[in-house]
């Protein structure tokens, strides 16, 4: 169960990347007008709160699982040459009783494979949200042929995978990465 598990997850990271592949198309575009002001958007559906400078867009996509479809939500902040996301995936009950490290740390191996990313040095590290277990992590990697930086925190709340993102080109930062990362709040859900 355990191998089939990280494997789902992994499943569940790649389609991250997958969803990714849309941001070199995203980001060729002329930059949307933004503001210096930050508003809360609130998701109780999804059971999360978010700051940003940009309305987010929101998608949906099922991904066949072993254990059922799954659906993805997927809040994309658009800022031109940058992207802000937040993606959540309802998995019920299949992370309960299992070792929650050991599914991120699956998890975060999955994205650097299937992307060819290289960590960044001294990013990784453990985090926890309203005492539920996370991970950071920075790595520059390839998506459609394309070379980004990624800014990563995921963490398991329950049976929901949430992941925050930042996406930039490679060489470059969004200087409010951790500004936006820092502002994902649990929320009750609806």
């Amino acid at each position: 169960m355990q191998s089939s598990l990280f494997a789902l997850l992994q499943r569940r990271i790649l389609l991250a990347v997958i969803i990714l592949c849309v941001v070199p198309a995203v980001l060729a575009q002329a930059a949307p007008a933004t503001s210096d002001a930050w508003h809360t958007y609130r998701y109780p559906m999804d059971g999360f709160a978010i700051d940003g400078p940009v309305q987010p867009q929101f998608s949906k996509m099922e991904q066949p699982t072993a254990v059922g479809t799954a659906m993805l939500h997927n809040y994309i902040f658009d800022l031109g040459e940058s992207a802000l996301i937040v993606s959540v995936t309802d998995f019920g009950s299949i992370f309960a009783g299992q070792n929650q490290d050991a599914i991120l740390q699956a998890g975060k191996d999955g994205l650097i494979g299937k992307s060819n990313g290289i960590i960044q040095a001294g990013s990784e590290g453990k985090l926890t949200l309203s005492g539920y277990r996370g991970l950071e992590f920075q790595m520059d990697g390839d998506t459609n042929g394309s070379h980004y930086h990624f800014y990563f925190r995921i963490y398991i709340v329950g049976g929901h995978l949430y992941q925050t993102l930042v996406i930039t080109p490679v060489g470059k930062t969004y200087p409010n990465a951790t500004r936006f990362h820092d502002s994902f709040k649990l929320i009750p859900n609806e």
